[in-house]
Order: C-alpha cells, then sequence, then structure tokens
C-alpha cells in the first residue's frame, strides 16, 4: 500500500515508540525517484530496501551453525555416501541481510511536497516465531509423506522412481535449516527446532538412498552368435556397463531381480562384394529383447531389432562391428523401460 500526505505516516520517533525493538522487526527507508526510473519501480526498490533493513533488524548476518550432536552426526553419516547428496547435507545455509521474513508487511508512501518516498516494513517478533514453527513443521510432515512415497515405490518395484522422488526431497533438509537458524536467532526454544524430529528423517532417507543408490536388480539373460556359431560374450558386458551407472545390479536369480530382461541375438551373412582389392563383407544382426517386470509379472515390452556390420576381413569381424552398433540401442531400450 502506498499514501500522499502532508506528514509522513511513520518517522524515527515514531517507530521506536510504536514499534520497539523488542517486539517487532522492522525497516525504515527514505530514498528518491532516481532519473528515469519510473515510480513503479522506484517503490519497488524502496521496499526492498526496507525489506532489508527489517532483515537486518534480525541479524546482520545469521551464520551459526546449529551445533548439535543430531546435525554433527547426519554429515558424518552423509560423507560415505552419494556425493551430490553429501553436497547437499553439507552445504551452509547462511541467512543474509536479503532473507524472507515470514509476516512481514511493507507501506510505502511520498511526500507531495519534498517527493521523498519512504518505506516502513514491520513484523511482530512473535509472527515470525509463529510462522517460522510452522513451516518447519509443514515441511517435515511433508518429507514424512515424501518418505511414506518412497517406500510404496519400493514395495511395488518401482525402485528408479523411488530414488529420484528421494533425491527431490533433499533440498527440503537445506531449506529447513534455513527456518531453523532464523528461529534459533530470536527464540530460546529449542523444542521449536524440531532438531530430533529433522534428524529421524535425514537418517532415514540417507538410508534409504544408500539402498536404492545400487538397489534396482535386473536379472539378464544374454545369448549372442556369431556367424560360425560361437557365442559372442561381449555383449552382455556392454549392456551391463551401459546400465551400471543407472544404479543397476545384476543377479543371475531372477527372484531377487526387479527386472528381468532377455536378449537373444544371432548375425547371418548377408553378402560379400568385391571392390578392387578388397572385399566387404556384411552381416545383419538381429536382435529380440524382452523386458519384464518380476513384482507384477508384467512383460512391458517385446521387440526386435537389427543393424548392418560390414568388415573388411571376414563375416566374423562385419558380425561384431554389427553387434557394436546394436549394443547402444539395445541398452537405451532397457534404459527406458526400467525408469517409466
Amino acid at each position: 500500500m502506498w499514501c500522499q500526505s502532508t506528514e509522513p505516516p511513520y518517522t524515527e520517533p515514531h517507530v521506536q515508540w510504536y514499534y520497539p525493538k523488542d517486539t517487532w522487526f522492522t525497516g525504515f527507508v527514505l530514498g528518491e525517484q532516481m532519473p528515469g526510473e519510473s515510480l513503479e519501480t522506484t517503490y519497488e526498490r524502496i521496499k526492498n530496501e526496507a525489506r532489508v533493513e527489517a532483515a537486518s533488524s534480525v541479524k546482520t548476518s545469521i551464520q551459526k551453525d546449529m551445533l548439535s550432536s543430531n546435525s554433527s552426526e547426519m554429515v558424518q553419516t552423509g560423507t560415505i555416501f552419494d556425493e551430490r547428496v553429501t553436497e547437499v547435507f553439507h552445504s551452509k545455509t547462511h541467512i543474509s541481510v536479503d532473507l524472507q521474513i515470514p509476516g512481514l508487511k511493507v507501506d510505502v508512501w511520498q511526500d507531495p511536497k519534498t517527493k521523498e518516498i519512504g518505506a516502513f516494513a514491520f513484523v511482530q517478533r512473535r509472527e515470525v516465531e509463529r510462522k517460522t514453527e510452522k513451516q518447519i513443521t509443514a515441511l517435515l510432515s511433508k518429507l514424512e509423506m515424501i518418505l511414506q512415497n518412497t517406500e510404496q515405490l519400493i514395495a511395488s518395484g518401482q525402485k528408479m522412481e523411488a530414488r529420484k522422488t528421494a533425491e527431490k526431497a533433499l533440498p527440503m533438509f537445506a531449506e529447513i535449516e534455513q527456518h531453523q537458524k532464523l528461529l534459533l536467532s530470536i527464540s530460546d526454544d529449542m523444542e521449536a527446532l524440531q532438531l530430533g524430529e529433522t534428524q529421524t528423517l535425514r537418517s532415514q532417507f540417507i538410508e534409504q538412498l544408500a539402498a536404492l543408490k545400487n538397489g534396482i536388480y535386473i536379472c539378464l539373460r544374454c545369448n549372442a552368435n556369431l556367424p560360425d556359431g560361437s557365442r559372442y560374450t561381449a555383449l552382455k558386458g556392454e549392456i551391463t556397463g551401459a546400465l551400471s551407472p543407472m544404479g543397476c545390479s545384476f543377479t543371475d536369480n531372477e527372484d531377487e531381480a526387479d527386472w528381468f530382461v532377455t536378449v537373444d541375438a544371432t548375425s547371418r551373412e548377408y553378402n560379400a562384394s568385391q571392390s578392387g582389392e578388397y572385399t566387404s563383407y556384411v552381416v545383419y544382426v538381429e536382435t529380440d529383447i524382452s523386458v519384464r517386470k518380476v513384482t507384477t509379472g508384467q512383460t512391458v515390452y517385446e521387440d526386435r531389432l537389427s543393424e548392418k556390420g560390414c568388415h573388411t576381413h571376414n563375416y566374423e569381424q562385419a558380425a561384431r562391428d554389427g553387434y557394436k552398433k546394436i549394443s547402444p540401442k539395445i541398452s537405451t531400450v532397457i534404459k527406458q523401460q526400467i525408469q517409466k
């Protein structure tokens, strides 16, 4: 809101009298319209300066690391886990003067005589405490719901989706820490920080993500033959090598697997063409792929892929070339199915 008046609605004595520092956080700023700046832009700029001033009244820079055994234990546990997760848990969430104070209101006005513009930001200390407590509670409740959701996804065999869901929740811990630091700077109520509840959830998420890091188990049955009837064993290794970075582990026991994948590949001689001193050998590699979800027994994918291999030495080398070309395609199909 803004107003024009003969007398400004707020003055320094007015602020000190009606908004004492022990019960209010305030920011009081006077400014002028800059050349080429619209009045609306000026209002917003000065209002933001008042917000910064109010944040300064909370504390110029809140950089208290919460020295609790809970947070220390959490950090130590995080360091043995995934780098990206550890990075989130190690982040120092310092609150500076541009922090968002919950419940903060800002009035702005212009003196019709001097054209001076003023802004006054204010909020009751108790309101900040109350709303910050609610924000912490709301975030913890949301994290509990996400944890339950990921457990249900794991139970239904959707481990990849469970991992993605859990990882997306991690920044919420940094957000909670920010609110806790704000509350710690203005209140002595340690229970309101809910450090114990936060630590419990942190530990549960860390344990869950650690289990999910390599928690997608695939039973891969792969048969691949060269034109002379011998086996091409490298295909299975190429597929597992492409899937491992996704957090997949492999088992020969179908009952232990989340996914059962069969790859049956054959290569057949197509032709050999002479060109000068060189002979070009051409082989077609054909691969039948089946992807089945073990928990439901549903076959989610079944199709055939083919690829042409060429070489100037012989049909065997041409077949190997065909397998090298088709291997990434097979891996992509499997990735797409287990990520759905």
